[in-house]
């Protein structure tokens, strides 16, 4: 990574507008070819919303890479929006990642970096009420009921 600062300004929520702006969802990724498809599929739901000129995804391991998604959208203001549960390492590069790997684009592009979809407070509801139509569908009382919620980071934040 370079040491050069990140051309993104963070931002607490994207306003939809269809006016040359584009949303770009940035993930992990992984080796194997299929497994950023939550990421897709999400992708390809906030687009059925024509909510923003383009939405796309990219991967920082695997395809789409975030290089290729930045020249297929022309738009001069994108917001990133890093679809991971925590504001870890990956979470925290995709500004810079993002602003490294636009430097080929004719014109100056404003990037919006979004905190990481997993800090919005809605998701911690999302999953607390899954965790009840769980309970109620197998018969469980909430009350005596443990959730487990199992995730993996790094050491390095």
């Amino acid at each position: 990574m370079s040491s050069t600062k990140s051309p993104v300004r963070p931002a607490p929520a994207i306003e939809p507008s269809t006016v040359d702006c584009g949303v770009l969802l940035v993930g992990h990724g992984a080796s194997v070819p299929g497994a950023a498809g939550v990421l897709e599929r999400q992708a390809g739901r906030l687009r059925d919303m024509r909510l923003f000129a383009r939405v796309d995804w990219a991967v920082f391991v695997g395809e789409p890479t975030i290089s290729s998604a930045l020249a297929a959208m022309p738009q001069s203001v994108l917001h990133v929006l890093p679809y991971f549960m925590s504001g870890g390492g990956f979470a925290a590069m995709c500004g810079t990642v993002c602003g490294e790997a636009d430097r080929s684009y004719p014109g100056r592009r404003r990037f919006i970096q979004h905190p990481p979809v997993g800090l919005d407070p809605a998701v911690s509801k999302l999953a607390l009420d899954v965790s009840l139509r769980a309970a109620a569908k197998l018969g469980w009382s909430p009350a005596v009921t443990t959730v487990l919620l199992v995730a993996h980071g790094s050491l390095k934040r």
